[in-house]
C-alpha cells in the first residue's frame, strides 16, 4: 500500500471562536484503500459543537460530517491542500 498524505503544515485551517480551541488538530497519514478515521476534539466553548467546510475539500474518498468525524477509504496517494474547517459551539 502507498502512503497516502493530506496533512500540510499539521492539518487543516481550523477557524475558531473567540474560547474555543482543538486539541487535535494534526491529522496522521492514511493509506490508499485503508479505512480511514479522525475525530476533532473541541476544547473550551458549550456543546454540542458543530464542524463544517469553509473551503477546500478533504482528499478523495474521506469527508468530514458536524460531529467533526472524518472517515472513508482513501483513494488517491499524494500531498493535498487541506481545508479550512469551522467549529463552533453552541
Amino acid at each position: 500500500m502507498q502512503i497516502y498524505q493530506f496533512s500540510a503544515n499539521g492539518g487543516p485551517n481550523i477557524l475558531i471562536e473567540d474560547a474555543l480551541g482543538v486539541s487535535n488538530q494534526t491529522m496522521p497519514n492514511g493509506l490508499v484503500g485503508a479505512l480511514y478515521s479522525h475525530t476533532f476534539i473541541p476544547v473550551n466553548g458549550v456543546a454540542p459543537y458543530t464542524f463544517s467546510i469553509v473551503s477546500g475539500a478533504f482528499p478523495p474518498g474521506l469527508t468530514m460530517n458536524s460531529a467533526g468525524e472524518v472517515t472513508g477509504t482513501p483513494t488517491t496517494a499524494g500531498s493535498f491542500a487541506p481545508p479550512v474547517i469551522q467549529v463552533q459551539s453552541a
